[in-house]
């Protein structure tokens, strides 16, 4: 006999409780997906997460893809005030995806013998990165502050988190005679003899404060708090608190102990996460303008009308596909309200709309998501703050001091950053660029499509749009 169970799990964005029914045993990605298709929205198991909120000491952890949904919420006991909530986590994968990006300078130990190479681009040192957090004993190093439960006080200490558990060194600072003078300087070791351990990562779950207002602690030295809990209270087990210096630290803290507590299942997690975005991706953002199918082409006309793509072979249907294709963007282009000449500046030409490089291909970035057109500065800083500031944000917006001018909004560092792309008029040539012409493009979708594989002469790569439909995607 199948057995199945509801799950009742609060959407966040919309405010609203959404069930879902699963049949036994389920993991916490089928419960994803599902309600994701349920809300009609894109399967993306890469940034959206189930999280587990504690109602009581206003705390939440990200309930892993590969946990047992129904062994979870049958092991919590009729009291526990805790629920189940469908949050948009851009951070759920970063050190995976973007570790580059997720880890700070320093912080990662490279097994020995073991050098990046820089060369060769981001996407071989991403890899190289990748390979060295899944397959390799790294170890994440850095300082954090330790609860004191018997003292009740804090303790700034030199952590090492390694695949057997996270320790801290017990000889952090050493005492030297200078100008006739005592100081007290750090001394980053992790000799093992001097390595005292804090917890067994394996037999803890990593929880973190959802309300910066609402602080355990008074005394905490810092807001960015978080929390090992044991899985099981036997034994004498309690909570160990930690506090790091900033949000981004405490994120790739975060990320790392969830890395080290499931490690392969973790990694299995990504790599199917991964599989199933590319999946569902029928046409990449560069492919989504106006081609013309010819018998030389390399490119077969898709109708992707249905729930399935498929092939046109009628060349009566593909002459009728191809002008519904030209109305329906033509349609997007007036309601999207595509700049006239005059809002160019007057040496400007958009050029023939019959050639590849016409005003159409410079206009089709209207029609993106991530453009969100007349937008100011300090509005931009606050869409992209409501994603949490995540390294790799962005959003592309009109300039409000040069005409024409189109603006990049990149988080980088946990900061907002603002970067001009002139379209420029160079010997009847137009084109966007942001490095004054050294990297040109045809269109602003180029530009996006070509800086989300390599950063060029941004800081970061474009890896998280900022969506005006942002609870759509």
């Amino acid at each position: 006999m199948v057995r199945n169970m509801a799950y009742n799990i609060f959407v966040s964005d919309i405010s609203a409780w959404h069930e879902v029914r699963l049949e036994l045993p389920s993991t916490c990605a089928q419960l994803l997906e599902k309600l994701l298709i349920k809300l009609e929205r894109k399967p993306d198991l890469l940034t959206w997460a189930i999280i587990e909120q504690n109602t009581d000491n206003w705390t939440e952890r990200i309930v892993e893809d590969c946990e047992v949904m129904d062994d979870l919420i049958l092991s919590k006991s009729p009291e526990a005030s805790s629920r189940y909530c469908l949050n948009k986590i851009l951070e759920k994968y970063s050190i995976l995806r973007n570790p580059e990006l997720c880890l700070p300078a320093g912080m990662l130990t490279m097994p020995n013998n073991f050098q990046l190479v820089q060369e060769n681009g981001d996407n071989v040192q991403r890899v190289q990165l990748q390979h060295i957090l899944t397959k390799t004993a790294a170890e994440i190093c850095g300082f954090l502050s330790v609860r004191d439960s018997d003292r009740k006080s804090w303790k700034k200490v030199y952590c090492v988190l390694r695949n057997s558990g996270l320790y801290y060194s017990s000889k952090n600072t050493r005492k030297v005679f200078c100008n006739f003078m005592l100081n007290i300087i750090p001394v980053l070791t992790k000799d093992p003899r001097y390595l005292v351990s804090i917890a067994d990562v394996h037999t803890a779950q990593v929880w973190y404060s959802f309300s910066p207002k609402r602080q355990h602690f008074p005394d905490a030295p810092t807001d960015f708090s978080f929390c090992l809990k044991p899985k099981s209270y036997d034994n004498g087990a309690t909570d160990q608190w930690f506090c790091a210096e900033s949000e981004q630290l405490r994120s790739t803290w975060v990320n790392s102990l969830r890395l080290k507590m499931d490690g392969c299942r973790f990694y299995n997690s990504f790599v199917s996460a991964q599989e199933n975005a590319t999946s569902c991706l029928t046409r990449s953002s560069s492919e989504r303008t106006i081609y013309r199918f010819e018998e030389d082409d390399n490119f077969a006309a898709m109708d992707f009308s249905g729930t399935r793509g498929r092939i046109i072979h009628d060349r009566l249907e593909l002459a009728s596909f191809k002008e519904e294709q030209r109305l329906l963007w033509k349609r997007k282009l007036h309601f999207n309200r595509i700049p006239t000449a005059a809002s160019v500046p007057r040496n400007m030409d958009y050029g023939s709309p019959n050639r590849s490089g016409g005003w159409i291909a410079r206009s089709m970035h209207h029609t993106m998501q991530w453009y969100f057109g007349k937008l100011s500065r300090e509005e931009a800083n606050e869409q992209l703050s409501k994603l949490g500031n995540v390294d790799g944000c962005f959003l592309m917006r009109d300039s409000q001091t040069i005409i024409g001018g189109v603006v990049l909004t990149l988080v980088f560092n946990r900061k907002s950053r603002h970067y001009p792309v002139a379209l420029v008029d160079r010997h009847g040539e137009h084109f966007y660029t942001v490095d004054q012409g050294h990297t040109r493009f045809e269109t602003l979708i180029h530009f996006v499509d070509f800086h989300r594989l390599n950063k060029g002469s941004l800081p970061c790569l474009l890896v998280h749009e900022c969506s005006r439909k942002g609870s759509k995607n």
